[in-house]
């Protein structure tokens, strides 16, 4: 069971201003820096205990009231203790300027019958710290109270049901209800846009040929970003390291900070004006929106071995009167829909970059966690190729080993 914060924390009653400008400030919150850290990648218990000893480090060193530059660089010291690398804090740095800019964010989770989407859906929001998760069956039970949906092809039902037109009834079925639950989700959608807010939707009547205006607008395969290079004087620093290098720990750094913005060695920048995407200047200056489809695809023997479970619980809850179908068959009706939404995807799908798919094809693993794991690395991928890392030498930092390798190495180890 994942480790909560402890609500008698004494560094929990300390207040912490973190000075955004001259006459603005905000207070240190380590759930939101958990959060951050817990969605660039880091683990949820250690992302939980680097940020109970960050603000430990700055309680303990008297600062109650430092920078956002001193902020960052006292976690860069922190993750280089715990074993974590310049790209866990360039992740971090990323996902913390995606949230204050109030990117919209559109994650559709689609795919066939029996494959876990809420529990996916349910965990990846917990993960990124989604607030929204919108259930397509939720829009067709409203459709099915209206009179617009057939009481008996609704919601399981549509799979046990009787299709005297074999596969072509059965596909014309699932796209009039496909339809029908986009428009029930549309209101969400582009409110979300609107008011910059994310969103995850998950069903299985997500069907990618109904979203095909969204990936137009707002789809980042179709968008040309341009990137904006800040100027860097003379003897400037791009990033912590040469500062932090004549430090041998975060309690050091704080004792050399004499004043609250302390000039970096043989410069005249102060370290708040160095930061390799200054919090000044937008990191996703050219985004309207972050959509993404992620469309999962599971083998026949996942959906065999989910299939009985999903019977039992049906004929439950509908009774004996309800349509009786075979285990076979009922696998052999989750194909079906399977290879409908697959055949969506392009043809030459795999030569295109992850990071201009419309279309996201997930392979989903009998561990939940891992199918999560790939579609976080997307995604933070995705945003990788959106993101502008103003002024920063080390752009190609997060090219040298890929976002999954990172993930898949860091649940390998334990670095605290």
């Amino acid at each position: 069971m994942a480790q909560t914060f402890g609500p008698g924390s004494q560094y929990d009653y300390v207040k912490v201003k973190i000075r955004l400008s001259p006459d603005h400030y905000a207070v240190f919150s380590r759930f939101m820096i958990s959060r951050f850290l817990r969605a660039s990648g880091i683990s949820e218990k250690h992302s939980q205990k680097i940020a109970l000893e960050l603000k430990k480090i700055l309680v303990d060193g008297g600062k109650f009231d430092v920078t956002q530059g001193e902020l960052d660089a006292c976690l860069f010291f922190l993750l280089q203790e715990k074993n974590y690398t310049l790209k866990h804090f360039i992740r971090y740095r990323m996902i913390a300027s995606f949230f204050r800019e109030r990117v919209p964010l559109v994650f559709f989770i689609s795919g066939t019958g029996c494959l876990g989407k809420k529990a996916i859906a349910t965990k990846l929001a917990n993960i990124l710290n989604l607030p929204n998760v919108l259930h397509t069956r939720l829009a067709l039970q409203i459709m099915q109270q209206t009179g617009l949906l057939q009481n008996d092809r609704c919601h399981e039902l549509f799979w046990m049901s009787n299709y005297p037109g074999g596969n072509e009834e059965f596909i014309e079925e699932y796209r009039r209800q496909a339809v029908l639950a986009r428009k029930g989700v549309d209101f969400d959608i582009r409110k979300a846009i609107k008011e910059g807010k994310p969103v995850i939707i998950e069903g299985t009547f997500l069907d990618p040929r109904d979203c095909e205006s969204l990936f137009a607008e707002f789809g980042h395969g179709n968008e040309t970003i341009e990137v904006r290079k800040m100027k860097k004087e003379d003897g400037s620093q791009s990033s912590y390291a040469s500062f932090i290098m004549n430090s041998s720990s975060p309690l050091e750094f704080l004792r050399k900070s004499s004043s609250p913005n302390p000039p970096l060695p043989n410069s005249d920048l102060r370290i708040s004006e160095v930061n390799y995407v200054p919090h000044s200047i937008p990191c996703f200056p050219s985004v309207k929106a972050v959509v993404l489809f992620v469309l999962l695809e599971g083998d026949r023997s996942i959906l065999e071995a989910n299939s009985a479970e999903w019977l039992e619980q049906n004929t439950r809850q509908h009774g004996q009167a309800s349509p009786q179908i075979s285990t076979d068959a009922l696998v052999d009706r989750f194909l079906t829909i399977q290879d409908h939404l697959l055949s969506a995807i392009p043809p030459n799908y795999d030569s295109i970059p992850v990071v201009k798919r419309s279309i996201i094809k997930v392979k989903v693993n009998p561990e939940m966690n891992d199918t999560v794991d790939d579609i976080q690395a997307t995604f933070l991928a995705v945003l990788k190729s959106l993101y502008n890392q103003t002024g920063d030498d080390n752009q190609s930092i997060l090219d040298e080993t890929t976002t999954r390798e990172i993930m898949m190495k860091e649940r390998t180890q334990t670095p605290l």
